[in-house]
C-alpha cells in the first residue's frame, strides 16, 4: 500500500486509521498490485467513523500506485470512481453524481465490498454494501485498475478485510443501471 502522506496514517494488521497529522489534506492511500485481468474483490469495514470524518473507497485508473497528494478517492485522481460514507457515488470528472448507496449513509461496521470484472472487453466494478448489490455499477473499467481509499478526519479508520480472486462474477441485478468508468 503507498500512502499520499505516510505520517498521515497509523497501520496495524489490518486496520489503516487516520492521525492527527495533516489534517488539512487528503489522506490517500492505493494498494500497490494493478487489476488488470480477472475477477477481483476487496472489502473493507468503516471501523471508525468521528462526525468530522469521512471515507471514500473506489478504483483509481493508474500505472503506478502512486496517490495524487492532494485529492481524493473519485474526486481529483483522473479516472477514478468511489462510494463515499457521506451517501453519494464519486466519479472523476463528475464531482459527485448524486447517487444515493443503499443504506443511503454508511456508519460504523459496515462493510463495502468492489467487484471489478476484467475477463470481457466491458469491464464491470460491482459495488455492495453490507452485502447488498447497489443500484449503480460502473463499465468500462480500463485497465489496470487499483484499489484505493481516503480518509478524513483524524481516528478514521478502515480495515482491509480481504482481496479475493473469483472463479465467476456476480450477476448484475436485473434493473441497475450503467455508468461508464471515466477516462482521462
Amino acid at each position: 500500500m503507498v500512502f499520499s502522506h505516510p505520517r498521515d496514517f497509523k497501520a496495524s494488521k489490518n486496520t489503516i486509521t487516520r492521525t492527527e497529522h495533516g489534517l488539512k489534506r487528503v489522506g490517500t492511500a492505493i494498494f500497490e498490485q494493478p487489476i488488470s485481468a480477472g475477477i477481483v474483490s476487496m472489502s473493507i469495514s468503516i471501523s471508525s467513523l468521528p462526525p468530522e470524518g469521512s471515507v471514500y473507497y473506489g478504483l483509481v485508473h493508474s500505472k503506478s500506485p502512486s496517490p495524487n497528494r492532494n485529492r481524493a478517492i473519485g474526486q481529483g485522481h483522473k479516472g477514478s470512481i468511489g462510494i463515499s460514507s457521506n451517501g453519494s457515488f464519486t466519479h472523476q470528472p463528475i464531482a459527485n453524481l448524486s447517487l444515493t448507496p443503499e443504506p443511503a449513509e454508511l456508519k460504523e461496521g459496515d462493510e463495502i465490498r468492489i467487484e471489478i470484472d476484467n475477463t470481457s472487453n466491458e469491464g464491470t466494478a460491482l459495488f455492495f454494501v453490507n452485502g447488498k448489490p447497489q443500484r449503480y455499477y460502473f463499465s468500462e473499467i480500463p485497465s489496470p485498475v487499483r484499489f484505493g481509499f481516503s480518509l478524513f478526519g483524524q481516528g478514521t479508520a478502515v480495515q482491509v478485510n480481504d482481496i479475493t480472486h473469483h472463479y465467476a462474477a456476480s450477476p448484475i441485478p436485473d434493473g441497475c443501471c450503467p455508468i461508464p468508468f471515466p477516462i482521462s
